[in-house]
Parts: C-alpha cells; sequence; structure tokens
C-alpha cells in the first residue's frame, strides 16, 4: 500500500546564481502551497556537509518520506544528495529538480517568466514524487563457479586466467579434443605451439573441470546464477558464462576454377583473396589475408623456385606486427597483384588473365595451384545457443557486440562475456587477446560476491497480460521472457494466448520501452508511471500557455542542461520533462498534453544508432508518426515536433526549442 506522501522541498540559493534571478520567496511560498507538501525552505547551498546535516535534522523532526532539491543538476548532485541522507528516506525517493540551468541561467535577462517557469519545475517534480512509491534494491549472490562454453584457444585461455584467480572453472566442449579451430588448421607454428602448451596447463590444474563430447542444451537462471544442462545430462550452476565457441571455415570457390592438379605440384601457385570493397566490410572475415600472407611465404620459403603470387582487391592486416606479414612476403619473393573491383580474376588456357592495378596493365599469370580463400563463418549452432543466452547476433551470424559504453548506470553486468571467433572473425592472437580481456571481467564480476539493484523494475499485471510478446521483442536487455501461465518457459505458437510476460527484475533497467508497446497497459514502471507522466503534463501547464519538452536524460535533457551552463537564451515558456528514454513515450500522452492546454509538443532524444536503449530513439519515431496519425484522424491540429539532439550541444538545444516555439505559436488555436 502507497504511503501517505510527506514531501519536503529544499530550495537552493547556488551562491546566487538562483536567486540572482529567481525570486526565492516566491518559490517558497508557491511550494508550500502544492499538495503533499509537508515543509519548504531555502539555503545558500543544501549540498554543503553543515547543511546536509539540518537537512537531515530537518527530515527526521518533520517525519519526510519524500525529498527534492531544488537547485542544480541531477547528473552531479542526485547521487551526492541520496548519500548523504542515506537511512532516513528511501534512496528512490530523493531528486533533485534542476532550477539553476533550466530556469535561472537561460532566462537571466526575464526573471519574473524564469520564476514563474522555477515554480513549474518544482510543481512538476512534486507531482512526480507525490506519485512515488518506496522501492528496495533486488539483490542476488552471485556463484563463485565459472562455466567456459568452448575448447578452443580462446576458450584455454579464459579458462587458465580465472583459474590463475583461484575461481573455479568448468570447460565444456563439444569435440573429443581440445584446440579448436586453430587445432584443425594452424596457419603458422606459433598457433600449434599455443594449442599445445595450453591443453597441458588445462590438464595440470586442479581447479578446471574439463567435459568433452557435450554442449549446453538448456540455460536457466538469471544474473549471479545460471542453470545450464549439457547434452550428457549434467548440470552446472555458474555465476558467470564464457561464449568461446569459434566459427569454421567455409569453402570460398573463385569465379572459375578449372585447374587439374596435384597439390604436390607447387611451381605456379596462385591464392585468390576475396573482393572486401568498402560497401562490404561488414562481412570481412579479417583473417584470409593473415593465413594468405603466411602460407605464401612458407611455399617460397620451402620452394625457392616457385612462383607464387597473391591476387587481391584489398588487404586487410589491423596494421602492427601484422604488416610485417606483406614485407616477408615480399622479401621471400611473393608476387603482388590487385584486380580491380568486380573484376575478378579469370582462368584461360591454364593462365590467370587480369588487369593489375599496381602496375596499371593487363597480366597473365602461369597457375597449377589455385588457392582460395577460406572466410570463417558461425558455427550452425551459435544462433541456437545465443537464443538460450538471450544474446543478440549481429547481420553476419555472429554473436553481436553490446555498446557497453553506452550503458547506462543502472545496467547490471550480466555475467555473460563472447570472445574468439564466436565474436567475430579473428586469429589466435586476436582471440587471446579477447579471452584475458572477457576473464578479467568475469573475475571481476565473481569476486563481487552479489549484486545489488536499485533500477525501478517494470512490472506487469498478469491479469491483463495477453500474452502478445510485444515487451519481449522491444526489451533492450532481453529482461522479459514469455511463459505459460503454469510457469513453465513457453516454446510454441506466438498466437498461443495462454502465455504471459514475466521481468527479470535484475536485469531490468526501467527504460519503460515495453510500457509504449504494450497494447492492453499491463505494463508499468515505478517513477515512470502513466500517473506520474501525467501528472508532470497538468503541473507544466499551471502556470498558463506552455510549451511541454520531453526529453531524454541522456541527450536533449543533458543538452538543455549545458545551454543553462553556458547561458543560452530560449523561450522561457518551453518546461522540460525529463525522461529516461524517449520511447518510454506513446501518442496518447502526447495528444493528451495537447489536450490538456499545451500549445505544442517537443521530444528530444538520442540520435539514431546510439541510443542508450538500442532501439528507443526509433520506437519513439513510430510514436511520434502514430500521434500525429491520430491527431489527423480525430480532427485535432497536431503541434508535435521531434528532434535529435547530441548530448554535448547545448546550442542545439536552443535552436530546436527556439524554432519549435515559433512554429507552434503559428499553428495555434
Amino acid at each position: 500500500m502507497m504511503d501517505e506522501p510527506s514531501i519536503g522541498v529544499f530550495i537552493c540559493e547556488c551562491g546566487g546564481k538562483i536567486s540572482g534571478t529567481l525570486d526565492v520567496s516566491a518559490l517558497v511560498c508557491g511550494a508550500r502551497e502544492l499538495s503533499g507538501v509537508t515543509w519548504v525552505g531555502s539555503a545558500g547551498y543544501w549540498c554543503l556537509p553543515n547543511n546536509v546535516e539540518r537537512m537531515r535534522a530537518i527530515i527526521a523532526e518533520q517525519k519526510l518520506n519524500r525529498v527534492i532539491v531544488a537547485g542544480c543538476a541531477p547528473r552531479t548532485h542526485d547521487a551526492l544528495l541520496r548519500r548523504a541522507i542515506d537511512g532516513i528516506v528511501a534512496p528512490n525517493l530523493v531528486g533533485v529538480a534542476n532550477l539553476r540551468d533550466l530556469c535561472a541561467l537561460p532566462h537571466h535577462d526575464n526573471p519574473a517568466a524564469a520564476t514563474a517557469k522555477a515554480r513549474d519545475h518544482i510543481a512538476m517534480a512534486v507531482a512526480d514524487w507525490r506519485a512515488r512509491q518506496s522501492g528496495s534494491p533486488r539483490v542476488a549472490r552471485i556463484t563463485p563457479h565459472a562455466l567456459v562454453i568452448g575448447g578452443g584457444i580462446a576458450g584455454m585461455t579464459a579458462a587458465l586466467a580465472l583459474s590463475d584467480a583461484d575461481l573455479p572453472v568448468t570447460l565444456v566442449e563439444r569435440e573429443a579434443e581440445l584446440g579448436g579451430l586453430a587445432r584443425l588448421r594452424a596457419s603458422d607454428s606459433e598457433s600449434a605451439a599455443l594449442v599445445s602448451g595450453r591443453r597441458a596447463e588445462i590438464g595440470a590444474r586442479g581447479n578446471i573441470q574439463v567435459l568433452m563430447n557435450t554442449h549446453p542444451i538448456n540455460v536457466a537462471g538469471t544474473v549471479g546464477c545460471y542453470q545450464v544442462t549439457l547434452g550428457s545430462g549434467q548440470a552446472i550452476e555458474a555465476g558467470v558464462i564464457i561464449v568461446a565457441t569459434g566459427a569454421h571455415y567455409s569453402d570460398f570457390q573463385p569465379p572459375t576454377s578449372n585447374l587439374q592438379s596435384s597439390i604436390s605440384n607447387l611451381q605456379h601457385v596462385a591464392f585468390v583473396l576475396c573482393d572486401r570493397s568498402s560497401a562490404k566490410m561488414q562481412s570481412c572475415a579479417r583473417t584470409c589475408c593473415l593465413d594468405t600472407l603466411r602460407q605464401a611465404t612458407e611455399i617460397k620459403q620451402h620452394s625457392r623456385e616457385s612462383e607464387v603470387t597473391i591476387f587481391f582487391r584489398e588487404l586487410y592486416t589491423a596494421g602492427g606486427t601484422y604488416d610485417e606479414l606483406v614485407w616477408n612476403a615480399q622479401q621471400a619473393g611473393v608476387r603482388f597483384v590487385r584486380y580491380p573491383a568486380g573484376g575478378a580474376p579469370q582462368v584461360v588456357n591454364g593462365e590467370i588473365v587480369v588487369y593489375d592495378e599496381l602496375t596499371e596493365r593487363d597480366v597473365r599469370v602461369r597457375c597449377d595451384q589455385m588457392i582460395a580463400a577460406m572466410p570463417m563463418t558461425p558455427r550452425a549452432d551459435t544462433a541456437q545457443l545465443a537464443a538460450m543466452l538471450r544474446l543478440p547476433i549481429d547481420l553476419g551470424g555472429f554473436i553481436a557486440d553490446t555498446r557497453v559504453r553506452l550503458r547506462p548506470a543502472d545496467c547490471i553486468e550480466r555475467g555473460v562475456y563472447v570472445c574468439g571467433a564466436a565474436h567475430f572473425p579473428c586469429d589466435a592472437q586476436r582471440a587471446i587477446f579477447q579471452a584475458y580481456d572477457v576473464a578479467a571481467r568475469a573475475a571481476q564480476h565473481l569476486q563481487r560476491g552479489e549484486i545489488v539493484n536499485w533500477a525501478p523494475a517494470a512490472t506487469i499485471d498478469a491479469a491483463r497480460c495477453n500474452g502478445c510478446g510485444d515487451c519481449v521483442r522491444v526489451c533492450p536487455f532481453a529482461a522479459i521472457v514469455l511463459t505459460r501461465r503454469g510457469g513453465d518457459k513457453e516454446g510454441g505458437r506466438q498466437e498461443d494466448w495462454g502465455r504471459l510476460a514475466v521481468v527479470d527484475s535484475l536485469l531490468c533497467t526501467g527504460c519503460a520501452s515495453c510500457v509504449s508497446v504494450c497494447p492492453v497497459k499491463a505494463t508499468q514502471v515505478p517513477f515512470a508511471t502513466d500517473e506520474q507522466m501525467e501528472a508532470q503534463v497538468r503541473a507544466g501547464l499551471g502556470q498558463g500557455a506552455s510549451h511541454l519538452v520531453f526529453a531524454c536524460e541522456w541527450s536533449g535533457y543533458s543538452a538543455a542542461e549545458i545551454a543553462g551552463a553556458r547561458g543560452l537564451t530560449y523561450p522561457p515558456s518551453a518546461r522540460v520533462i525529463r525522461v529516461n528514454c524517449t520511447g518510454r513515450l506513446q501518442p496518447g500522452l502526447l495528444l493528451k498534453a495537447l489536450e490538456t492546454g499545451a500549445v505544442g509538443v517537443l521530444v528530444l532524444g538520442c540520435a539514431p544508432g546510439v541510443c542508450h536503449y538500442e532501439q528507443g530513439n526509433e520506437r519513439a519515431a513510430a510514436i511520434f508518426e502514430q500521434a500525429n496519425a491520430l491527431g489527423n484522424l480525430m480532427g485535432l491540429e497536431v503541434r508535435l515536433a521531434l528532434k535529435w539532439i547530441p548530448p554535448d550541444d547545448g546550442e542545439a538545444f536552443v535552436r530546436a526549442v527556439s524554432d519549435f516555439v515559433d512554429d507552434a505559436n503559428r499553428n495555434a488555436p
């Protein structure tokens, strides 16, 4: 049951940066009139130690259960203030309303309008906090055991690195022998030596269990404790899972190749590399060039009299020591011929005929043996394993990258990692580098001992849920799964109405993307409910005709803060509502804002391709189009705008808001 709100509003003068423009006394009086507010006061700096102690005393004396500090940027002071009053008020019921950067500084030339805007922003924060409920963190213990899937060079390296950290490891390999791709097709003696050395080390480790001739067939559990069932019938509990299943080589057939000769006759040898122009680099194997350079050099070193030619379009050596392979091949006498894009070599009467862009002439090269490049492709079971682990697949079929640098602070470490050729085609050296990297992250995760997640996890009303699966489809962190209403994971048809969506609260970041797509309103996210959003809209329109701006906290809101900090001016009628992600919005919410009295509604989100929640901005674009379409059907003159704003571009924010206000005013009834 929701506790009765008792809100304290602590207005900060910020050393004159706020009080120099805003009428703080008027703000105090206005805040006292707001429903749910028990105490209001001001101070020069509420973040100073002596005022923090004063704040703690006021909270205890007034029995406040919600705290709003109306001052500067949430980005810099939210966490600081939550820590300062920890133990008195639940951290998720403490927040900051930015009066300095959104009201005082950008509207310093119009104190009356700036104060009116500040009153609305305080009212918006109070409306939001009044509807909030206290929550508690989700805590999970981490099983101190690692599972490595794949016994190739990457998997063995990762297992040994974890073993060095005194962590128990189970290494699972579907073949009867360790070594993987490096064992089957080692293109140089160094790889063979690595495989042999890794095998011997693993055999000597007491904390590494090796299971051969088996593979995972099911993965259950969640962050901290995964239950993995193997084809052999064994069950393993692990706190981390490292995927190192590798890839395999697929045969590449040159355009024409009817040469018949024995591999032992190596007098005239031609290597043909595939055409990987810039448009095709997304699917480049990355290893073919390196293997070809090594093999061509070995043939020349073995038989000085042989003629070895490499036909290539582009040579991708990744720089560094790999460039030495080109030098070594040239020194050994290997010939290089660069054919034009779309002009692959042709075989005519036992000779390869092609135009050479290096010499700018047609060349004819005698050929007794043609050796085609063999690019890496994903293993057949890669997609199946990725689905079990809820990992994405890229366009090439490999397990895709996740943009870790863009992850929100509320995104916890899942403990599932990918390295080696399962991730993308790579040679042994790159696989080893990746293995050490993920092993270090996995060890840090295991040694943490437990996971604490304060993010407001989505909730699903089972009585309303119709099992459509839309929330599963859009969840960027695979935090929602479909189950039968009896509890067993659903594996049947999409049309089965006996299904129920269930949220893994440890994985949920509270982005609320699921809320925007639920057709029956079964999904809600605490601190971003429909009630709270609508309450903020009503409060933002309290001082008369205004323009509402829904700003993503990672882009538009950040740009608004920067614009204010730099004193850039824009129309003071703009009321900014911060949202985790613009993908949380709904057409009905945008239209309701217009019906409530907004002159116009502007949505500011991250640029396409850099959304912190994967495709949240793409959903925002779809929501925007739906709102326009619905408005037209209802006969409304829709005054909506959508802009992508970089997080560090205050000028872009000012231009977007200024243009939007001008356009909305022209189109207003």
